[in-house]
């Protein structure tokens, strides 16, 4: 398989940081993995608890967060042809969910896909809710539906080098870029049910 670049944006994940990165090396995934931490400004541990992994930490130094801005860097600095976005406070079910992620990418069209998420035992119950609701059982190719999340998922990267996540935008980035796709025809994307993480809250980023 092409070399995969996950990149994971962080401010103030120490809770969760060590927890997910141990899932990405426990990946049952044949082909080369690069991690790549995107951070903006941490007070706490995280960029020494990251570092305990190999992984590469970008520095975010502005002071006004821009969701896109920081995708962009994580993406400009990448080596994978397959880019894979992952929230820090995301924690992949099994050692399946990176294989499952990417195995439909360039398959009948498809440049982008996004996996389900699922709550946690001590999830929020309005939280665990929404994410039960919106995150279903059954997968599906997107032809018009631009709903996408950058919480769990993976695009190729000549799709970025194409559509560059919109640095005029500040949240819902995805979603953006997912309509922006769609409008070029530029391809399709899927939701795949079996690419599950475990979606802490967290008060920093989605």
């Amino acid at each position: 398989m092409p070399q995969v670049s996950i990149i994971i944006r962080t401010k103030n994940e120490a809770r969760w940081i060590s927890s997910c990165l141990l899932s990405l090396t426990q990946q049952d995934f044949d082909g080369d993995v690069e991690l790549i931490i995107v951070d903006s400004n941490s007070t706490d541990n995280t960029v020494e608890l990251a570092k305990e992994f190999d992984v590469n930490v970008l520095k975010y130094p502005d002071k006004d967060f821009n969701y896109s801005k920081s995708l962009n860097i994580g993406c400009r600095n990448s080596k994978g042809d397959i880019l894979v976005f992952l929230s820090a406070h995301c924690i992949p079910l099994n050692t399946k969910w990176l294989f499952n992620l990417v195995k439909d990418l360039e398959s009948e069209n498809i440049v982008a896909t996004y996996g389900r998420q699922i709550p946690t035992v001590d999830s929020d119950p309005f939280n665990s809710r929404d994410l039960l609701t919106v995150f279903g059982v059954e997968s599906k190719v997107q032809k018009k539906d631009f709903f996408f999340h950058n919480a769990n998922s993976a695009i190729l990267k000549s799709a970025w080098e194409k559509i560059n996540f919109d640095e005029r935008v500040n949240g819902l980035e995805d979603r953006v870029w997912a309509k922006t796709l769609f409008q070029k025809r530029l391809g399709y994307i899927k939701y795949v049910s079996d690419a599950v993480v475990y979606h802490a809250w967290s008060k920093s980023f989605k």
